[in-house]
């Protein structure tokens, strides 16, 4: 169980960079866009849109920062469940508890569905949006190609 968890830790952390590394690429894509010489046409609804998406994310992986501000009760998040079994289960020689294999069942089908959200969203999504840049010859930003036009 404890390896399973491990895991599943690993997942929710392996997300939690890709949602990291999508809000530094979204800010560096930003600024090309505003210093773009030429048209650059419906980007910045591009960006917004990637933004409102990887916000979604981040509630989902961690629950809603207002509502917690402002002591609204709210379900677990998958980080809080395996924070919560992890810490629980760290040093125990018992059996897990079926509310800790519960719990485990809940945040393993939620980080999951995080996971593969996230990952269209880094592969699919930035990757078109960075190939518009480059169309419109926008600035040169960190981890994309670039294509001399002359």
């Amino acid at each position: 169980f404890q390896k399973e968890l491990a895991q599943l830790q690993a997942d929710l952390g392996v997300t939690g960079s890709l949602l990291s590394e999508s809000r530094e690429k979204l800010r560096y894509i930003k600024a090309a866009i505003k210093r773009a010489e030429g048209p650059v046409g419906n980007l910045m609804l591009d960006v917004k849109a990637i933004e409102d998406q990887l916000n979604e994310i981040q509630v989902g992986m961690y629950g809603d920062p207002v509502k917690r501000r402002l002591d609204i009760d709210q379900p677990p998040s998958p980080a809080n469940r395996l924070g919560t079994i992890g810490y629980e289960q760290k040093y125990s020689t018992a059996t897990p508890t079926k509310t800790h294999r519960d719990s485990y069942a809940i945040a393993k089908e939620q980080v999951t569905a995080l996971k593969t959200r996230m990952q269209r969203v880094f592969n699919n999504e930035i990757k078109a949006l960075e190939q518009k840049l480059i169309d419109s010859g926008a600035p040169y930003t960190p981890g994309r190609g670039y294509e001399n036009k002359n």
